[in-house]
């Protein structure tokens, strides 16, 4: 008995259905497979309307969030948690050449400054880079992501003077906080130290129109001359402590003191605390012999500043 034709019409019908349904179902586990293998990253966020031109060929993904009263051991420990994988190093004149790659190996915030550890690729030493956090004040800290399509996807550029790269987006940004706290911390710095020169200022004019001038007590001489055998021994910042409590004895007694300080504080790398202490010998002696040399080392130091 044969079978109607609209019955083997429909029979191929559904066979073909099968065979296309069968075929889809291939092509997408095909497609699965490959995308497991070779899944393509995750575009980068970019930060709508922020500045292209931070560094050229980057763009700024992330600017620091920092709330107002986080600490920074706080901010420290942010970033210590979140860090994953490598973070690679360039410095100095190789900060944006990347000719010389080096894996830091450790990263040290201190009081003035950060200390990298680090090991350059193909060696098994390892040196330390350090700058100071007066040189993050007229820089703006971002996280940024190359173009450049290099392993290092994004980076954390001082101008002039480092660069960090790592292809982790969370450890970028936390590194970011915490060096933007520091530039914060001495950026407040010097607004509090302008405001107590500003409160010095009638001292000083007090003391210039003083026909007879204070004398240094014993005490204070004490302090000074210990402050400068310190200072003879290459113990910069002990010193500076020591004529820091001999002023408090008396803030005009040894105007002398202030000029000392500034060169002490600029050995230290301090040039913002350099530059308060020789603006108060200046207030104090204007017509001294060395009043030039004094201003010009404040233009010296605010030079290191403005870099």
């Amino acid at each position: 008995m044969g079978i109607p034709d609209e019955e083997i019409i429909a029979k191929g019908k559904i066979d073909m259905h099968r065979r296309v349904s069968i075929f889809i179902l291939c092509v997408l586990t095909v497609a699965a497979v490959a995308g497991c293998v070779t899944a393509p990253e995750p575009a980068i966020n970019r930060i709508s309307g922020a500045p292209g031109s931070l560094t050229p060929g980057y763009d700024v993904v992330y600017y620091p969030q920092v709330p107002a009263d986080k600490t920074g051991n706080a901010v420290l420990s942010d970033f210590q948690q979140t860090k994953r994988g490598t973070i690679w190093v360039y410095m100095g004149e190789d900060y944006l050449t990347y000719s010389r790659p080096s894996i830091v190996k450790n990263i040290a915030f201190q009081n003035n400054r950060v200390e990298i550890l680090y090991q350059r690729v193909g060696t098994t030493n390892t040196q330390t880079f350090t700058f100071f956090y007066y040189q993050l004040m007229n820089t703006t800290i971002a996280a940024q992501a190359g173009r450049d399509g290099r392993s290092g996807r994004y980076a954390i550029i001082i101008p002039e003077v480092v660069t960090f790269r790592a292809v982790d987006l969370a450890t970028t940004q936390r590194f970011a906080d915490t060096l933007f706290f520091r530039q914060q911390q001495v950026k407040n710095y010097a607004k509090q130290l302008d405001e107590q020169l500003v409160r010095f200022e009638p001292v000083a004019a007090e003391y210039r129109a003083l026909a007879v001038k204070p004398a240094v007590s014993e005490e204070q001489r004490k302090l000074i001359v210990q402050a400068n055998a310190l200072a003879q021994q290459k113990e910069y910042g002990k010193a500076l402590a020591f004529y820091q409590k001999g002023i408090q004895i008396d803030r005009t007694a040894y105007p002398a003191a202030y000029f000392n300080m500034a060169l002490l504080a600029a050995q230290e790398h301090l040039p913002v605390t350099a530059i308060f202490y020789m603006r108060h010998y200046l207030l104090l002696r204007p017509d001294a012999k060395d009043a030039r040399s004094a201003q010009d080392k404040i233009y010296e130091w605010e030079m290191l500043i403005k870099q």
